[in-house]
């Protein structure tokens, strides 16, 4: 049995103490790429993949959802976002979404 979780400080002492701890690192992003071009061929562009492996953030299960949902509007609108916030323009990017 596989007991998986994000926040292993939450989980109770009785049941912590019956378990072995494994870490699982993420993955470099030249595999998930690899793996994205074997799962899909042709059938996507080298952008989506690139794109997907940046931000997967190591995961390809992350990975696989964004190529099979593109984010395409939402990374246009988080990279204008983040070009504001060296300028210190704090106005702008706090209304950018209300």
């Amino acid at each position: 049995m596989l007991l998986m979780t994000h926040r292993p400080q939450a989980v109770l002492p009785t049941i912590a103490s019956r378990c072995q701890m494994l870490r699982f690192g993420s993955l470099p992003s030249a595999d998930i790429e690899k793996s994205l071009r074997a799962r899909y061929g042709a059938a996507i562009t080298q952008s989506t993949i690139d794109e997907a492996a940046v931000y997967s953030l190591g995961s390809l299960g992350r990975a696989i959802d964004l190529c099979e949902n593109p984010i395409g509007a939402l990374a246009e609108e988080s990279r204008s976002l983040f070009c504001g916030v060296p300028g210190g323009d704090w106005l702008r990017l706090a209304s950018a979404r209300g």
